[in-house]
Formats: structure tokens, C-alpha cells, sequence
């Protein structure tokens, strides 16, 4: 997911001379030992810790036994291939730029249909929690046996901005990429009074925000993209910008797909 950044509205629970609570500090979490020592100013915030070996992140008011992590499922090839971002994407193989990963769920999915990815991610705490999710996945995690050798076809970068990463790769500095896909935060309007979301989908709004400027990416993605960009989108959304090439509607989402900006 791409969006803005509100690091100060983490805080990190746990022994503060740890290398995790380090890490958070350079992030610029706040760091408190345990619950009780947050102070009532900043009980609104999202807490990280490491569980068992893992790290978790909770919202205000989760006991820590349901605190998130990320646990990457395995589809089949059959069933990633069904999926309206792998259709959108075309046929593999070829590279993939996942710009706004996210949780990890479409990377897996396309690099299970047969994609190499390279995975993006701005803000800090989802892309700490992705990578755990990736290397617990290398390491055997998770309800399929090759589950491990999928999340070896997923390269996150230590490139976070989308922006940064789309000009390495125009330099030649990064290998070129056949598609890129753009999943911006979804507009929080038109959400009535529905049950709530997920876990991870509240969790990732908590930590993300809003994103004003993804249309802005676009652009940049088309320059770079040798076979095209998709977009996804709620349903009811309008596009992210014009010049759609060609959609895929489900009933609650679509992938708005773009062709190449030729250069000159």
C-alpha cells in the first residue's frame, strides 16, 4: 500500500536495549518496557513487539495474544491465476514491481503465478513486518510446502519509496521490469456502517494513512513498465488517472490496467 508515513503514532514495548527496540528508535517509535508504562498521551498509538521471536504489531485496546504478524499463504498456480491482479497482470514469466507492497499478499500471489517480484514499501513499520513475514516464509512457515521456494521469487528492496525505486530502474541501476503494480491505500468514504475489515486491513490503515499523491505514480510507472501498469481500485471508485487500457471488475474490486509511455 502506498501512503504517508505517521511514525509518531508508534510505539515499541519491550526491553529498550534490545536491537529490535534500537531499530524502532531509528524508525522513530517512542520506546516503554511493557503496557503499563505508555503514558495516557500516547495510549492512542499502535504498539510493536516481538512475540515468541516474531514481531507484532497492536492497535489500542487488542490483547497481546491477537497482536498481527504477517503470515503469507501459498495459493496453488490454479488458484493465484484466478486472481483479478494475476489475470491483470498478464502471463509469466517476466519481473514485476509490486511499488506499494503492502502485507505481502499480492506479491506472494503473483510470484506463486509465476512472477519474480520486487517488492516496494514506504512506510517503515509494514515493510519491518513484511520482512519478517518473508524470511519466516524462506524458512519453512506457513500452510504449503512450497511456500518457501514462492517467497524466494519476492525481492523487497531496501528502496522504499516508490518514486526512488521507478528511477533506479529508468538509471539501469535496478534490472527492468515487464509490470508494475500500484495498490494505494482505498478512500476510507462509502464504508457506512459495514462490519469492520480484517485485522490486516485495519492494521495497515492504522499504520499507513491516507495517500493523496498515489496518482502521482502513475505516471512514472508507465515510463518504466515494458508491458504495462494495473492498478487496483475498489469498485466504486474512479481511476487513479485516465487512459485506462482495459479493467477487470470484480464486485468489490478493480484492476485498472495502462499501457507504456513509449520514449521518444
Amino acid at each position: 500500500m502506498s501512503h504517508n508515513t505517521p511514525v509518531h503514532d508508534v510505539i515499541f514495548l519491550g526491553d529498550p536495549e534490545t536491537s529490535a527496540a534500537r531499530d524502532a528508535v531509528g524508525f522513530g517509535a517512542t520506546v516503554a518496557v511493557d503496557e503499563s508504562a505508555i503514558a495516557p498521551e500516547d495510549r492512542h498509538r499502535v504498539r510493536l513487539e516481538v512475540v515468541a521471536g516474531r514481531l507484532q504489531a497492536r492497535l489500542p485496546g487488542w490483547p497481546r495474544s491477537a497482536g498481527f504478524r504477517v503470515e503469507l499463504d501459498c495459493p496453488t498456480v490454479a488458484e493465484a491465476r484466478r486472481s483479478p491482479v494475476v489475470r491483470g497482470a498478464g502471463t509469466p514469466p517476466g519481473v514485476l514491481l509490486d511499488a506499494t507492497a503492502g502485507f505481502g499478499t499480492d506479491a506472494v500471489r503473483l510470484a506463486a503465478a509465476g512472477w519474480r517480484v520486487i517488492a516496494c514499501e514506504r512506510n517503515p513499520w509494514i515493510r519491518w513486518l513484511l520482512d519478517e513475514g518473508l524470511a519466516a516464509a524462506r524458512e519453512g512457515a506457513g500452510d504449503r510446502d512450497d511456500l518457501a521456494e514462492v517467497a524466494q521469487r519476492v525481492r523487497l528492496v531496501e528502496i522504499p519509496e516508490a518514486r526512488e525505486i521507478m528511477a533506479a530502474i529508468a538509471a539501469g541501476a535496478i534490472e527492468p521490469v515487464d509490470v508494475v503494480l500500484l495498490d494505494p491505500m482505498y478512500p476510507a468514504e462509502r464504508r457506512g456502517k459495514a462490519a469492520l475489515p480484517p485485522k490486516s486491513a485495519q492494521m495497515l490503515r492504522a499504520l499507513a494513512g491516507e495517500d493523496p499523491q498515489a496518482a502521482e505514480l502513475v505516471e512514472p510507472a508507465r515510463r518504466i513498465a515494458r508491458r504495462r501498469v494495473i492498478v487496483k481500485r475498489p469498485a466504486w471508485a474512479s481511476p487513479l488517472a485516465e487512459d485506462v487500457a482495459h479493467s477487470i471488475a470484480t464486485k468489490l474490486l478493480r484492476i485498472d490496467a495502462y499501457l507504456p509511455i513509449r520514449h521518444p
